[in-house]
């Protein structure tokens, strides 16, 4: 399978205590000798599929800045 998308949703706060803005996050895939789709949670996708995600805001602020990403 490869990923084409991730699928983004707000969760509800436990309690009015926490205000903290919590969220579910899912990959969307492309089945493999299919034309299907299959949606994966993010806590069971591979390590390096979890760092490229880790790793967005970065390359997101480098797309709309300018600039070069440096990988050591």
């Amino acid at each position: 399978m490869s990923t084409r998308d991730f699928n983004v949703e707000e969760s509800q706060s436990d309690g009015e205590e926490n205000t903290d803005n919590k969220y579910v996050i899912d990959t969307i895939h492309k089945k493999v000798g299919s034309e299907g789709m299959s949606s994966i949670s993010l806590k069971e996708e591979s390590g390096g599929t979890l760092k490229m995600f880790a790793l967005y805001p970065s390359v997101k602020e480098v797309f709309r800045q300018g600039g070069y990403i440096v990988c050591r």
